[in-house]
């Protein structure tokens, strides 16, 4: 029999807790070895709202190590593959795949869903 995993929807995610994993990255993950955003320049993307979903959820499973979100605190594993399947999911699932976008959102997906998966974490 199939067990069933909770994978997050595709429809955004509150800004609440995106705004929060953003805080987190960036003091714990950001050019901690590896830089794959302007800051400054994010932050402004984050303000107009043009952060694609899949790089929110791969930067949500990212900052999820350091978050001390209580809701997390026993199943952070179980959250950041969660949230690391729904980012690949969805790059997937997109018409083109990984063929045809020229978008640098989605290098900077798959850099991090690489670093979560090399880490293990």
């Amino acid at each position: 029999m199939a067990t069933h995993r909770r994978v997050p929807s595709a429809s955004p995610t509150p800004d609440k807790v995106f705004l929060e994993a953003c805080d987190v990255y960036f003091q714990h993950c950001h050019n901690k070895p590896y830089g794959f955003f302007n800051a400054k320049l994010f932050k402004i993307k984050v303000s107009q709202n043009k952060i694609p979903l899949h790089l929110r959820l791969a930067l949500i499973a990212c900052a999820t190590r350091y978050s001390s979100r209580s809701q997390w605190k026993e199943r952070k594993q179980s959250t950041i593959d969660g949230y690391a399947r729904g980012a690949w999911e969805l790059i997937m699932s997109s018409p083109d795949g990984l063929d045809g976008n020229e978008d640098v959102s989605l290098i900077q997906t798959l850099a991090i869903l690489g670093v979560i998966d090399a880490t293990g974490q």
